[in-house]
C-alpha cells in the first residue's frame, strides 16, 4: 500500500468515526495496514527530532526524575559525569 492510500484510508476512517460518513468502507485489515504504514513514516520523521532534543547531543542530561545521569535514556549514549 502506498503512503498516499494509507493516509486517505485514515482520513476516511476519522471522518466516519466523527459521524461525517455513514458507512465504513474499509475492512479492519486495511485500516491496520494503513496505520502501520503511516506510523512507520511518522517515526522516521519524529524520532530523530525527539532524540535530538533530550540527550547530551540533544541539550539535556536529565532523567525523567530530573536527576543527572551518565547515559541518555533515549539513545543510551554515555556522556560522563554531569554537573547538574
Amino acid at each position: 500500500m502506498e503512503l498516499k492510500t494509507a493516509i486517505e484510508i485514515l482520513e476516511y476512517h476519522q471522518e466516519w468515526r466523527l459521524g461525517k460518513r455513514d458507512d465504513m468502507i474499509y475492512e479492519p485489515k486495511k485500516l491496520t495496514e494503513a496505520l502501520d504504514i503511516v506510523l512507520n513514516e511518522v517515526k522516521k520523521l519524529t524520532i530523530p527530532a525527539v532524540i535530538n532534543s533530550v540527550c547530551p547531543f540533544c541539550n539535556s542530561k536529565e532523567t525523567e526524575e530530573n536527576q543527572p545521569t551518565r547515559h541518555c535514556r533515549y539513545c543510551n549514549q554515555d556522556y560522563g559525569q554531569t554537573d547538574l
